[in-house]
């Protein structure tokens, strides 16, 4: 092609794209569920660097608080790396994309596929592997705020049939906007990848992970019930000294068989059950406890570009060890989510234009809460009773297209009502039956356009994020906002410059609600910076 980075197609909804997230790859429009996909092009053009600057791609989803969200209205804080529990970026810290080839969101309830997790649906990171085939690449970037950085990829063979090994470095340092804070981030990455008999792959992988974050963690802006801020957004409890620290260090050794796959018909159906044995243990109480968790679904493929589907899933999450206590009223069980969900995907104009919507009704049961009995035993210790339910229903549509062969689309759109259906008759969820489930938005809608003008070797970019008026954890009204991005991308052979402006507007707003005492999570100013690319 004419241009090496800004002609690649960006069609990402996981509806057109294999992905392994739900345990077997297969034709996505033959599964029974939803998996929206960013993928590494899709990174590099809006200048993503973290979790936060991608979740405008996904349907359903909004920010709760660093590297949680709101997922189909409940709170969704687990994240997987290659299909594997075990988060590298633990604590208040979020998740960097330099590493990452692809992130997906598996939607709905997935205890038969990965155990215990929220009911809203799961991330799943997928980590850059060797591969000699792929160019390396270096880059540099400067903005406001004192940010400047700098990243190194390099692919190759190693010399032996079929192999290739990867390095990469990543560094970044800025001041961020909250008073007092600032971040210092390192990622080392060291691959190689071998051809084994039976057109298996075996790849190895060692990263090591740094993050110096000033002035953490970070709490709130105190607001008004109206959902003014009554102060600074910027403000900061914490003193300079105050920190964060994150050394992790990640070995992985993964097996990648050829999977063969079955044309099946026009109807497909699919169906698990799982069984999870789980323990935890604390200085003071231990627990155990098992869970069967069950799912199916059915697809129909009424044209090869065309699939209707259905599925019926379970979740579940322990309560926390903290809840066991004895003389607390326990031991609880798991709180339990259900999904009964319908919808469509297509792929057509030759996957010009993917799409897919859907339809659901999510139920989370068990939900622990404190007795209105207070301390009934007199042991010193207030008691907690599980009743209670959540209803989440709510309708969601994802589209990507090339529109022409320079102007490249992606939207999404998601409506969620998610109420409080019972409780306990005294306390425990906040708010009463009846009325919406904090932090969960009605509306939310988010898109990211680009056009190329060859001619010239540019591309502009315009990106827009909507989320809807909500409640905090204390009843607080969280003000709906729009904000807009914007990119230039310009080329010159094997260099690629981008000038990306974050909040354009500059517009004062919260991006989630918490406690009263602690306030809104402010959104960012307007902030900019400058990367320039090279690609061999």
């Amino acid at each position: 092609p004419a241009s090496q980075f800004i002609s690649r197609s960006n069609i990402t909804d996981g509806t057109v794209q294999a992905s392994d997230t739900a345990k077997l790859s297969v034709d996505p429009l033959s599964s029974s569920q939803l998996i929206t996909g960013i993928n590494a092009q899709l990174i590099l053009d809006q200048g993503a660097r973290d979790a936060q600057d991608i979740y405008r791609n996904i349907s359903g989803v909004s920010l709760f608080s660093y590297a949680g969200v709101t997922a189909r209205g409940f709170r969704q804080e687990e994240i997987f790396f290659d299909g594997l529990r075990g988060d590298p970026y633990v604590g208040f810290n979020v998740p960097q994309l330099f590493n990452i080839e692809r992130v997906d969101f598996l939607k709905g309830p997935a205890g038969m596929l990965y155990g215990p997790g929220a009911p809203g649906g799961l991330f799943n990171y997928v980590t850059k592997k060797p591969d000699a085939g792929l160019p390396s690449r270096a880059r540099i970037v400067v903005g406001d705020k004192n940010r400047y950085g700098g990243s190194l990829e390099l692919n190759g063979a190693t010399g032996l049939a079929d192999s290739a090994w990867r390095v990469g470095v990543f560094y970044e340092e800025r001041d961020t906007p909250r008073f007092n804070t600032a971040s210092d981030t390192a990622v080392y990455d060291l691959g190689a990848a071998f051809t084994l008999p039976g057109d298996t792959r075996l790849v190895l992988q060692a990263t090591r992970y740094e993050q110096d974050l000033k002035g953490n963690r970070l709490r709130g802006v105190p607001v008004s019930d109206a959902g003014d801020f009554l102060t600074d957004r910027r403000w900061n409890h914490n003193e300079p000294s105050d920190f964060l620290n994150l050394e992790s260090q990640v070995l992985q050794v993964l097996f990648d068989g050829a999977i063969n796959e079955a044309t099946l018909g026009r109807w497909i159906a699919a169906a698990g059950i799982r069984f999870d044995d789980f323990k935890d243990t604390s200085t003071r109480q231990s627990f155990a406890d098992d869970k069967v968790s069950l799912r199916f679904g059915l697809v129909h493929r009424v044209r090869d570009d065309i699939s209707l589907f259905a599925q019926w899933s379970e979740s579940y999450e322990p309560q926390s060890i903290g809840s066991q206590v004895a003389g607390a009223g326990g031991l609880f069980d798991p709180s339990e989510g259900t999904i009964t969900e319908i919808g469509i995907k297509t792929e057509l104009f030759g996957g010009g234009l993917s799409t897919g919507a859907a339809a659901y009704e999510i139920v989370r049961r068990n939900i622990l809460q404190a007795d209105p009995a207070g301390d009934p035993e007199g042991d010193g210790v207030d008691n907690f009773v599980q009743f209670g339910a959540v209803t989440s229903r709510g309708l969601e549509i994802d589209a990507a297209a090339d529109i022409t062969p320079n102007w490249v689309l992606t939207a999404s759109y998601g409506y969620n009502d998610t109420r409080i259906t019972a409780d306990n008759g005294g306390g425990g969820i906040r708010n009463n039956v009846g009325e919406r489930f904090a932090n969960a938005p009605r509306h939310q809608f988010g898109f990211w356009t680009r056009y190329q003008v060859p001619a010239i070797n540019t591309a502009f970019a315009l990106g827009g994020d909507y989320v809807d008026e909500r409640l905090s954890l204390s009843g607080q009204r969280v003000k709906p906002y729009t904000v807009y991005d914007a990119s230039v991308i310009w080329e010159y052979g094997r260099f690629m410059t981008l000038l990306r402006i974050e909040n354009l507007f500059d517009d004062i707003y919260a991006e989630s609600g918490f406690l009263s005492r602690t306030g809104h999570f402010p959104g960012d100013p307007r902030t900019y910076f400058f990367e320039i690319y090279a690609e061999w």
